[in-house]
């Protein structure tokens, strides 16, 4: 075993996970050939974890086995002409089972070939997928998973989780039952998530009838709301958001119809609809009082989010107002409430940027930043989004080398925490492209400009003002 130490990602799985990795080593000391089964979290891990079991045992020639849905023998692939692949020196890792076990004669040959998919092939194997996969293995393919010797348990550290990730519930609760979620970042969580409102919808004849079915109508449609607009995907959510309210409204507790209406709000925002997301925040501000009263926590997020509006429609004297009312319900009632102060602060900030006072914006903002820094680490998204706003404030100082590094800094972060076509980093695209035209880099401000039209063009439209914005712009730059 090579004991050159490894940096890095690998080093924090293998430390918070050492109880695995210790007895992973174990077995890969041995001379036999093992069948094992490693159970991740997250797709970081069999991303990572392989290429560490290389730096550690580099006697194990690797040879990757990539399965989907169209494979109908994991036999013809392991037996087939694999130069290198000998007794005692190789390790076979099999990845893409969560997609191949969608195919019946695929998962039908598990069984009837398992005897020679195994006795045959002289090196370890290694299984790397999700436990909801080798939970349906051990149902639908139990002479397959008979030949599993070991399996473990690897979990991706909290550190290298995205936003998502970390926010990510393993269960919906509805009113009589329970709902179990996929992994972390299965990509079937929406899919998922479309058939269980088919089977809702299909056993309650396409209209809950009672406060507690739409309770549950309420949840899973949310669930799967918000599920789309985290991937940007906001139509998509607007549209189910809306079915719901056109099945029976007047059976939509005032609760949550206020949160119905916060969702739509914010979706509507992301799209720069302004005046619609205004009319749908006021609806659950005025629920929300009438719940909660004046102060009410959900009234200070409520009057926190219309700050936000009343900035993009440039009426800085109510966002600044609606902003800090919202601050100080949160200073009197929930002080202790950090996450939700900040981002109160922040929106002030973006106030004060709106109304000229740049230098205020700028004190808000430096001193912001360095406090979510010290609280939720550098590659948090607050910390990012307070990073590029601060990158913008630096722009309008005409500081560009500082706003560059600044908004640059707060992508990197962004590419790590959500999907590459998702609208906050087309935010930092647009903004870098500004910064570099700034700066003469006419080449990167194309680059960066062009990426964002791409983004634009898919999640908000063709004729919206900032695809068009890209467009003129980018046309610019050829003259």
């Amino acid at each position: 075993m090579n004991d050159t130490p490894i940096v890095g990602d690998a080093e924090l799985i293998i430390t918070k996970n050492k109880l695995e990795w210790d007895r992973l080593c174990f077995l890969l000391n041995d001379h036999e050939a093992n069948v094992l089964w490693i159970n991740c979290d997250t797709g970081r891990i069999k991303s990572i974890l392989p290429e560490a079991i290389s730096h550690f045992f580099p006697q194990l020639r690797p040879y990757n086995i990539y399965l989907n849905s169209a494979s109908v023998s994991l036999n013809g692939l392991l037996l087939g002409d694999k130069e290198g692949v000998t007794p005692k020196n190789s390790i076979i890792h099999v990845f893409g089972l969560e997609e191949a076990i969608n195919n019946t004669e695929f998962l039908g040959n598990l069984n009837f070939q398992r005897d020679s998919t195994f006795r045959d092939t002289p090196a370890t194997i290694i299984f790397w997928a999700d436990i909801t996969t080798g939970t349906t293995l051990i149902r639908k393919a139990y002479d397959f998973w008979s030949w599993i010797v070991f399996s473990f348990d690897f979990n991706t550290p909290s550190e290298l989780l995205t936003a998502r990730q970390k926010g990510f519930n393993e269960q919906l609760l509805l009113e009589e039952n329970v709902i179990k979620m996929p992994q972390k970042d299965s990509s079937d969580r929406i899919k998922h998530l479309e058939l269980e409102w088919d089977d809702f919808l299909k056993s309650v004849n396409g209209q809950p009838s009672t406060v507690k079915q739409m309770k549950d109508a309420v949840t899973i449609v949310r669930a799967l709301a918000m599920e789309y607009r985290e991937d940007g995907i906001y139509k998509k959510s607007i549209d189910y958001l809306e079915s719901l309210l056109n099945l029976n409204q007047t059976l939509i507790p005032l609760k949550e119809l206020c949160l119905i209406n916060n969702d739509l709000a914010a979706s509507y925002f992301a799209l720069d609809s302004f005046e619609k997301s205004k009319e749908l925040y006021y609806k659950a501000l005025n629920g929300n009082i009438s719940i909660y009263g004046n102060e009410g926590l959900e009234v200070a997020r409520n009057k926190s989010n219309l700050g936000l509006v009343y900035i993009e429609i440039c009426d800085s004297v109510n966002a600044e107002l609606l902003l800090k009312e919202a601050l100080n319900i949160f200073l009197k009632k929930a002080p202790e409430d950090i996450t939700e102060i900040f981002t109160i602060e922040s929106n002030l900030a973006m106030v004060f940027h709106k109304s000229g006072r740049l230098n205020e914006a700028k004190d808000v903002l430096e001193s912001l930043l360095t406090n979510e820094i010290k609280l939720f680490g550098s590659n948090d998204t607050r910390v990012s989004s307070s990073m590029g706003n601060l990158g913008i404030i630096y722009y309008d100082l005409g500081e560009y080398v500082i706003a560059r590094k600044l908004i640059e800094a707060a992508l990197g972060s962004d590419l790590v925490n959500y999907h590459s076509k998702h609208l906050t980093i087309g935010i930092k695209y647009y903004n870098l492209a500004n910064v570099c035209r700034a700066l003469g880099d006419t080449n990167s401000a194309k680059i960066y400009m062009s990426k964002y039209l791409e983004i634009s063009k898919e999640l908000k439209g063709i004729d919206n003002k900032h695809t068009i914005d890209a467009n003129n712009f980018l046309a610019s730059l050829s003259y």
